[in-house]
């Protein structure tokens, strides 16, 4: 991932085609209910404290305050780059550190974590494949930590409004070369032969077909295994390059390359991983989103008429992936392609990226975030500390961009020059639902509804109900509004009013609103929505005095 790196040296959506698709399958949902898009719910004098269902849908959008968005941190665990902050920390350290990430990631406003799982052939989760438990947990490569990370990750970023996305790197295997360091009884212990060294790391050979399945058999184990909201590939697929030093695939190459030159053998390699890896884990968790963040420069214009007005490193030429063909092959649900560079740059400007890769996704249903180099700041070129806002302004200004993703939680949490708290503070000032992924499902859980409002010294205090039937209900949104009218509000179609985002769960639930104004009169707001962020075709409104 970007800046595990010193191995490297390196809103919302207003597209017409897709915005249509969306807003397409919302109306069929719609129309099985009965109830046209944007028809106004019944009017009725609503009496105070009584709740009243909700079926029609507000049709205004907000660039300021998007519905939908996505915001993500990545939490690196390689070289315990973020957490834990060094081995074998007891089972509460672990968890109470992991709880501060994720509290301060809902507190700034972001709405999902991807969290390092696999990063060098071992693991945070429960597995029956042989791989070993992480030694950036215990200090011990293969030695169980007592407890599950993966799983209690899960609950507790559902508990900040967060999705959890398991990260995943695919081919890396071993932060040294040595073969005797492979855990014994591993894939890579069992296969040495499979592997291969290169810039003092080991790597599983993608060249070979037997080492594409396995990892997808990885992936495919997580999403089976974990109600995780996602699957989520780095960048490193081929290492990246070490000046006159090839990568030793030669023999693989030589047994399979079937009349292709060396880069396209290696570029459809990886290819037919990523085109494979997707339908994986869809039929085993499928609405979990599958991503991936590849390197931020495609091919430059002195390489193909396709590329972009930049220079350096190239993800086709060096690292032999197409990513571009990727995008428009919609292999994944969602790319966050890294954009580790400032406005302005002499060879890689954010600007002209960031505009390049919104027109390389026009006409494709993925979705499309930045990643951005939070790690930077304070670095040369990075003093601004506008830096990091000014590319969400720009990134909400493109009509294909749909959020941000921010490397890494260290340096969230260091927040130099106040770059990470400037982009909450200015952008994030309301919190907003993981993006649509219609494709994923386009069914929504049924209902909730409000079952009792009461106002007291403490606030005003709601309580509800979510149905345990149909699609489970993943998230909840809740909006508050000043009474302005006594008519049944709409849904909602913009978070400017969203005051709580919750992971949801069937049975009752409650909620204090303690900012509430004594005397003000509100509409409270209540809807369900699935893991993929499909809505529920109704919901629940009730109005009171705080």
């Amino acid at each position: 991932m970007g800046a595990e790196g010193r191995e490297k040296q390196v809103a919302m959506d207003t597209n017409p085609s897709r915005r249509a698709m969306l807003q397409g399958a919302a109306a069929s949902v719609l129309a099985a209910a009965g109830t046209a898009v944007g028809a106004a719910a019944p009017a009725l004098a609503a009496l105070p404290g009584r709740p009243y269902p909700t079926t029609g849908r507000e049709t205004t959008l907000s660039r300021p305050y998007p519905l939908h968005e996505f915001r993500g941190v990545w939490v690196a665990t390689v070289l315990n780059i973020d957490w834990p902050s060094r081995p074998g920390l007891t089972i509460a350290e672990q968890q109470a550190e992991l709880t501060y990430l994720c509290k301060l990631a809902g507190y700034r406003g972001y709405n999902a974590v991807l969290l390092q799982v696999r990063a060098a052939g071992d693991r945070l989760y429960r597995s029956s494949l042989g791989e070993p438990w992480s030694r950036y947990l215990t200090g011990t490569l293969g030695r169980d930590p007592g407890w599950d990370p993966l799983e209690w990750a899960i609950r507790e970023a559902g508990r900040w409004g967060l999705q959890l996305h398991a990260w995943v790197n695919p081919f890396r295997v071993a932060m040294d070369t040595s073969l005797s360091s492979l855990y014994p009884g591993s894939y890579a212990a069992r296969n040495p032969g499979h592997t291969y060294a290169y810039g003092g790391r080991r790597y599983l050979d993608p060249g070979l077909l037997a080492v594409r399945r396995y990892v997808r058999s990885v992936l495919a184990e997580i999403a089976g295994r974990y109600r995780v909201a996602g699957i989520h590939l780095d960048d490193y697929f081929y290492p990246y390059p070490v000046p006159g030093t090839p990568i030793p695939d030669g023999a693989a190459y030589a047994a399979y390359g079937g009349g292709l030159t060396l880069g396209d053998w290696r570029r459809e390699n990886i290819r037919r991983f990523v085109r494979d890896a997707g339908p994986d884990i869809h039929a085993l968790n499928p609405r979990a989103a599958f991503s991936i963040s590849p390197f931020g420069i495609w091919r430059h214009l002195t390489s193909s008429p396709l590329g972009s007005a930049t220079s350096g490193l190239q993800a086709y030429d060096d690292l032999y992936v197409d990513t571009r063909r990727w995008l428009k092959s919609q292999y994944a649900d969602l790319f966050v392609p890294q954009l580790y560079w400032q406005l302005g740059h002499p060879t890689a400007d954010y600007s002209v990226l960031a505009r390049w890769w919104n027109e390389a996704a026009r006409d494709t249903r993925t979705q499309l975030a930045f990643g951005e180099a939070v790690y930077k700041m304070g670095s040369a070129g990075w003093t601004d500390p506008n830096e990091l806002r000014n590319h969400v302004t720009l990134t909400r200004s493109l009509s294909r961009m749909d959020g941000n993703g921010f490397y890494n939680a260290s340096a969230m949490k260091a927040n130099v020059l106040g770059g990470s708290s400037r982009v909450s503070s200015t952008h994030y000032t309301r919190r907003a639902l993981p993006l649509r992924m219609p494709w994923l499902g386009s069914t929504g859980p049924e209902a909730p509804a409000f079952t009792r409002v009461t106002a007291g010294t403490a606030g005003v205090r709601l309580e509800w109900t979510v149905p345990a039937a149909g699609v489970p209900a993943a998230w909840l949104a809740l909006w508050r509004r000043p009474a302005v009218s006594t008519d049944v509000p709409r849904l909602p179609s913009t978070a400017e009013h969203l005051a709580l985002v919750r992971a949801g769960a069937p049975g009752a639930g409650t909620w204090t609103d303690a900012t509430a104004v004594r005397g003000q009169r509100y509409w409270y707001i209540l809807q369900s929505f699935s893991q993929n962020a499909t809505g529920s075709v109704a919901g629940s409104a009730i109005m009171t005095t705080a």
